[in-house]
């Protein structure tokens, strides 16, 4: 995950201020399994639910706004075809 949070930083696709280091703790907290559990067991979201929720968190956490945005807008090539773009569309901007 490292070398891929320098790859990002170097091509300027982290938030401005956010390094590589901070990048992979964000995302480790988030892709925990003890999230996952939480939401889709306790919680009872649909694992596609999950996945859209998780996609769109990383996107605003690790991506400068503009990118962000363009990652979960509808309809974005970025989540055509992936299972969770309808659900993707569910959840609050």
């Amino acid at each position: 995950m490292r070398r891929f949070m320098d790859v990002m930083e170097n091509r300027g696709e982290l938030r401005t201020g956010l390094g590589p280091s901070r990048a992979v703790d964000i995302m480790s907290a988030i892709n925990r399994h003890e999230v996952f559990l939480a939401l889709t067991v306790e919680s009872g979201w649909s694992v596609e639910g999950y996945k859209a929720w998780t996609y769109a968190m990383l996107a605003r956490q690790l991506l400068n706004d503009r990118e962000a945005a363009a990652a979960v807008a509808p309809g974005s090539s970025a989540t055509a075809g992936l299972s969770f773009n309808a659900a993707l569309r569910d959840l609050p901007v």
